[in-house]
């Protein structure tokens, strides 16, 4: 066969990313907190990128600061006409003397229980417990150190026995643990230490006073863990013999509903995840204070960064080396070159923060705009409907730039802190006027009204919705009622017969 050359034109569309716009549409995702350290980095990293010198009044504080070098014991003794008059203990002890003294630690710990998280009271229960030995005692610390945030232990003792053993170098079995994990299990609250949520409730029922309410509730929840699950009153009669006493489940079923699920959690009602979790507004919207009537919202950002300037190396023209290190740099051209390049990066880098912030504002006041009602009132029930295309058309960006400067942000205002993506809300249907939200909060609102001795169904559910004006089908009813983990009809009824919530 014959080779031949041919040449054919194909034409194709395709879309490139400068490296500018590569990094605008990076520094547009992050929030408040990325951004900050963000522009830290650049600081760090490029000499030609520098803080704008502030007024003189940051050199008096400075020079105020330098000159104010008295420590605080210094000012404590201010407070005494001699040294001899200097009390040789506070109320309070210093923090480093807390960490080195564990008793001084613990005795702290009584006192303020706001230094105390789950951890720290049980290992401080460990350590009052004449009857633990000192092996035991720390095993048991080593358990109480795989309990997760609900005070369970979600790990196998085998599991722990293999940690120690490669931490201490010591032959550990599952028998030597038993001891320490029953100890575990005896600490306050009770509960911690249990593997599953049905050992979490025994453990409890353990330590209630005996009746036959609580005998018949240990019952329950030990042999028909799973009809109390799906809420089977009518089972449940039949199994535990108490046809005749309905009166009694009721009673049981109430003890096992006054348990609480996650011990760990009992005294501050959150977990340590939720605790060390901190949200940082982004935006903050409040009322114009010179607008008397609060029709005029203003909206800022939340952002600390610095206004950033170019390194003053060379002149405008870049011929004149004005400075002592710039003259030294440019002896060679390879400094040439590299100053050249930093002060592109640093003038690119101010460029794009720039266009970040003009847009940014943009967005959460086309935001603003349409949400203008919640806004003023907090009501969220006026959250209208709202999509990621009506901002991208009102701030002429296309949709993808609106979706990157609302992902993961949150506006503060005088009504709490919100993220923005709970202001996106489409329609359920184009017969409906209602946003997704505000038909959300009124299946929440027909559900927490409802008879639980016999719930309404996603039909019923949207029958009244119906004539609220909301005309959305039961498909979309199930959707929004799963979307917020909203359990059906049956997950919803009430074990008790006289239940009225």
């Amino acid at each position: 066969m014959k080779e031949s050359l041919e040449m054919q034109q194909n034409l194709t569309q395709t879309q490139t990313l400068a490296p500018l716009q590569v990094q605008y549409v990076k520094l547009l995702e992050m929030n408040t907190a990325a951004i900050e350290d963000e522009v830290q980095r650049r600081l760090d990293e490029n000499p030609a990128l520098e803080v704008v010198e502030t007024t003189p009044y940051a050199e008096a504080e400075s020079a105020d600061s330098e000159a104010f070098s008295e420590s605080a014991e210094d000012l404590q003794r201010a407070d005494y006409g001699s040294d001899d008059e200097v009390p040789t203990h506070s109320d309070r002890p210093l923090r480093s003397q807390q960490a080195s003294n564990p008793d001084d630690r613990r005795r702290l710990l009584e006192n303020d229980p706001d230094e105390q998280d789950m951890s720290e009271r049980l290992l401080a229960q460990l350590s009052e417990n004449p009857s633990l030995d000192p092996r035991t005692e720390a095993f048991a610390q080593y358990i109480v150190g795989n309990l997760d945030s609900n005070g369970r232990l979600t790990r196998s003792l085998s599991a722990i026995a293999d940690d120690i053993a490669i931490a201490t170098g010591l032959d550990v079995s599952t028998e030597d643990l038993r001891p320490a994990f029953e100890a575990v299990r005896g600490l306050d609250p009770a509960g911690v230490g249990a593997i599953d949520l049905r050992d979490c409730l025994l453990l409890q029922l353990d330590r209630r006073k005996t009746s036959e309410a609580v005998s018949l509730a240990r019952l329950i929840v030990d042999k028909y863990f799973d009809l109390l699950a799906v809420r089977r009153r009518d089972k449940l009669l039949t199994r535990t013999g108490t046809t005749s006493k309905p009166q009694l489940l009721d009673e049981a079923l109430r003890v096992i509903h006054s348990l609480n699920p996650k011990p760990g959690n009992s005294d501050s009602g959150t977990s340590s995840a939720d605790r060390a979790m901190h949200i940082v507004a982004d935006f903050t919207v409040e009322p114009d204070p010179s607008d008397p009537e609060e029709h005029r919202l203003l909206v800022s950002l939340s952002q600390r960064i610095p206004e950033l300037t170019v390194a003053d190396w060379t002149d405008s023209e870049g011929s004149e080396v004005t400075t002592a290190e710039g003259a030294a740099l440019a002896k060679h051209q390879a400094a040439r070159a590299f100053m050249h390049s930093r002060m592109q990066e640093a003038q690119d880098f101010i460029s794009i923060l720039g266009r970040r912030t003009e847009t940014l504002l943009k967005v959460m006041r086309a935001i603003v705009r349409v949400q203008g009602d919640f806004f003023r009132s907090g009501d969220l029930s006026s959250i209208r409907p709202m999509i990621l295309k009506d901002i991208a058309e009102d701030v002429n960006r296309d949709i993808s730039v609106v979706s990157r400067a609302t992902a993961g942000k949150y506006v503060a205002t005088p009504f709490g802190t919100f993220p923005l993506k709970m202001f996106f809300n489409e329609r359920p249907s184009d017969e409906s006027d209602a946003s997704a939200f505000q038909v959300t909060e009124a299946i929440k609102t027909i559900i927490a009204e409802e008879d639980k001795r016999s719930p309404l169904s996603d039909d019923a559910i949207a029958e009244m919705l119906q004539k609220r004006g909301m005309v959305i089908s039961r498909r979309t009813v199930t959707k929004y009622r799963e979307q917020h983990a909203i359990p059906n009809s049956r997950g919803r009824r009430s074990l008790s017969s006289d239940s009225t919530q």
